[in-house]
């Protein structure tokens, strides 16, 4: 009995162990480019180092194509097929314009399997590792975001991209069917530590405030993914 109390909390410790960072110096990445030719630019924070910008890939890392979405009703559809449910992405009001400058919109089974070889989409405990040095989730946003109003919405605040990730309002396909948030707020797919078990966690940062907030939406909701590098 008391083997297993020791076991249950060695488990527990390790798992929810916050990732230190040893620096939280700042500079440009090497880049990385996905398995369909797709460039990005990528920000070195420490030791750590991470896209800086969203995902436009349209296969898995693997080579496996996802379904591309032209009806909001499709992601709730295909999410209640449970085992069967597709890989599945769009574009913000199905526009491809966005594309360039906000990257595709996944669902949650989706954002597990697209990071490039190498690469990973990092779970909440790595993205507080990462705020951390920069004030915290109360004013990380600000350092997050892009600076100016190119494509943000007044007031921006506290803008100044001090971390180089330069996330763009990129809005998302939210749970409850309805896109929102292009110009006023960058919403992305993390994987949960902890909190509410199985229920997919994503991250928000909005125009009008410097903080980063956690939030949960079902499976069949779409959102922009950043990785890391393994």
């Amino acid at each position: 009995m008391k083997y297993i109390l020791f076991l249950f909390l060695s488990i527990t410790f390790f798992s929810c162990k916050k990732e230190k960072l040893n620096s939280y110096e700042v500079s440009p990445g090497a880049g990385v480019v996905d398995i369909e030719g797709n460039y990005y630019k990528t920000v070195k924070v420490g030791e750590t180092e991470w896209m800086a910008e969203n995902l436009r890939v349209s296969k898995t890392r693997s080579g496996e194509s996802l379904v591309y979405f032209t009806k909001t009703s499709q992601f709730k559809e295909n999410y209640d097929l449970n085992n069967a449910e597709k890989l599945a992405y769009t574009y913000y009001n199905f526009d491809s314009t966005y594309h360039k400058t906000y990257g595709k919109l996944y669902n949650s089974k989706a954002s597990h399997m697209v990071c490039p070889t190498g690469w990973h989409l990092p779970d909440d405990t790595e993205w507080e590792a990462l705020m951390e040095g920069f004030g915290g989730d109360k004013s990380a946003g600000g350092k997050f975001k892009e600076s100016g109003f190119e494509h943000w919405k007044s007031p921006n605040t506290n803008a100044d991209n001090t971390t180089l990730l330069t996330f763009k309002p990129n809005g998302m396909l939210s749970q409850e069917g309805n896109f929102e948030g292009v110009g006023t707020f960058a919403a992305w797919w993390t994987i949960s530590t902890k909190g509410i078990e199985f229920t997919p966690k994503a991250f928000k940062v909005s125009y009008d405030s410097d903080d980063v907030q956690s939030f949960y939406q079902k499976g069949y909701a779409a959102m922009a993914i950043r990785c890391k590098r393994d």
